[in-house]
C-alpha cells in the first residue's frame, strides 16, 4: 500500500464501541514466504490526514481453523487443513502455528500520520491511535490459544513493525490488549519498541524542515510552551508576534520563577499572564513599559531590543567588550543587545550579522530560537 492519501475516514465507526478502527484495518492477514505473493505486507509513503484512527493491526484469538468462532467456516488456512486443526491435533507443531490466520509480517514505514483533533467531531480518548493488539482467548474450551497467547504473538513475535514514520499532532497507541493504550515514549520503549527512527511533531503548523522546528520542539519538550490554540494546543503559530504577556509566561516557565507576593502592574488585571508578569517583576527581569513603572503593556508585541533586555537580565549575562551591531547605537537596550551577541544567543537579523533590527517585533518562532540558544543559562 504505497503513496496514497487517506483523509477523514472512519469517523462514524470510530465513534462507536471504542474499538480503534483505522483508515487501514488489517485483520488476520499478513505475509508468509510459504505461499504465493510477497513475504510481508508493506505500508509505505502514505499520508494519513484527520482519520479517526490511523492503522489498526488486529487478530482474533478465538478465530482459527475449526473454531466455532471462525466466520470463514468453509476453508482452513493456506498452510493447514481441517484434519490438522481439530481438537486432537491442533496443540502440536506445526499445527499450533499453522491453524491460525495470523496478522504477521506487516511493515509500516515512511508514512505521515497527521491529526487535528479539533477538526474531527467527537474526537475523544479513542481518537488518534495506531494499534497492534488482540483479544484475550476464551473459547472454545479446547483452544490452545487461551489467555494472552495471541496477544503476545501479534505484539512481539509475528514481525509486525512500525518504523521511520512521522506523527503530527497528538497521537496515542494500543498494544497487546484493547485496554492497553499508551503515549509516545511507552510505545517506543521496552517492551514494545515500536516506531524506531520515527519522529513526533507536536504542532501541525511546524513540520520538519521549518527554520525553528528543533527550537519549538525543544520548547514543548521542556514544558515552556503548550501551544497557541488552547485547549487543543495543536498549533504553535510560529509566524505570529510574541506579546509581552506571552513573553512573561515563556520566561517564567523557562526560569521556574517563584510566585510573587504582590500585584505590580495596573494594566494586566484579568490577563492569563498576570501571575507570570508579577513573577518577572519580582525577579527584577522587567521594569514595566512606562516611566512610572505601573504598566506592563501585556498585549503589545515584544521588540527584538526588549527581548535582549529580558534575556540579559534573566540570565545575568556578562558585560560585552565590543559593539556587535551598527543599527542599535543610542538604544537604551544596546548594552543588553551586545551581551546577547557576545554569548551567541543572537547572531543578528541580516545575512552578514551586521544589524540587529532592534525595533522589529519578535515572532513566536524567533522567540523559540532565542530561548533554545539560552539553554545553557537556564536552571537545571
Amino acid at each position: 500500500i504505497r503513496n496514497n492519501t487517506f483523509r477523514e475516514n472512519a469517523h462514524e465507526v470510530g465513534r462507536g464501541d471504542g474499538f480503534p478502527t483505522g483508515a487501514i484495518y488489517i485483520s488476520e492477514a499478513g505475509g508468509d514466504s510459504r505461499v504465493a505473493g510477497p513475504a510481508s505486507i508493506e505500508i509505505v509513503g502514505n499520508w494519513f490526514k484527520d482519520n479517526y484512527n490511523g492503522i489498526t493491526l488486529w487478530e482474533n484469538a478465538d478465530r482459527f481453523c475449526n473454531s466455532p468462532n471462525n466466520s470463514s467456516s468453509d476453508y482452513c488456512t493456506l498452510v493447514a487443513g481441517f484434519d490438522q486443526c481439530d481438537e486432537g491435533s491442533i496443540s502440536s507443531q506445526p499445527n499450533y502455528d499453522d491453524c491460525r490466520w495470523k496478522t504477521q509480517n506487516v511493515d509500516i514505514h515512511g508514512n505521515v500520520f497527521e491529526i487535528d483533533r479539533a477538526a474531527i467531531d467527537g474526537c475523544d480518548e479513542n481518537c488518534g491511535k495506531n494499534a497492534l493488539f488482540s483479544n484475550y482467548g476464551t473459547s472454545p474450551d479446547w483452544s490452545p490459544y487461551m489467555g494472552d497467547v495471541v496477544e503476545q504473538a501479534i505484539t512481539f513475535d509475528q514481525g509486525n513493525v512500525f518504523r521511520d514514520n512521522t506523527y503530527i499532532g497528538s497521537w496515542r497507541f494500543v498494544a497487546f490488549d484493547i485496554g492497553n493504550a499508551m503515549g509516545w515514549s511507552d510505545w517506543r520503549s521496552s517492551p514494545y519498541r515500536q516506531d524506531a527512527g520515527s519522529n513526533q511533531v507536536d504542532f501541525i503548523d511546524v513540520l520538519p524542515g521549518h527554520t525553528f522546528f528543533d527550537d519549538i520542539e525543544w520548547l514543548k519538550d521542556e514544558g515552556i510552551t503548550l501551544g497557541c490554540n488552547p485547549p487543543d494546543n495543536t498549533r504553535f503559530c510560529p509566524e505570529e508576534d510574541v506579546s509581552r504577556g506571552q513573553m512573561a509566561s515563556f520566561l517564567s516557565r523557562a526560569m521556574d520563577l517563584p510566585a510573587a507576593g504582590s500585584n505590580v502592574f495596573e494594566d494586566d488585571d484579568g490577563s492569563t499572564h498576570e501571575d507570570n508578569i508579577n513573577r518577572l517583576a519580582a525577579s527584577g527581569i522587567t521594569l514595566g513599559c512606562t516611566a512610572s513603572g505601573r504598566s506592563f503593556c501585556p498585549n503589545e508585541p515584544v521588540t527584538r531590543a526588549q527581548m535582549a533586555s529580558f534575556l540579559a537580565r534573566a540570565f545575568d549575562l556578562p558585560i560585552a567588550s565590543g559593539d556587535a551591531f551598527d543599527d542599535d547605537d543610542g538604544s537604551t537596550h544596546e548594552d543588553n543587545i551586545d551581551r546577547l551577541a557576545a554569548t551567541g544567543i543572537t547572531h543578528g537579523c541580516t545575512a552578514d550579522d551586521a544589524s540587529y533590527c532592534p525595533a522589529e517585533p519578535v515572532s513566536r518562532g524567533q522567540m523559540a530560537g532565542f530561548l533554545h540558544r539560552s539553554d545553557g543559562y537556564l536552571p537545571g
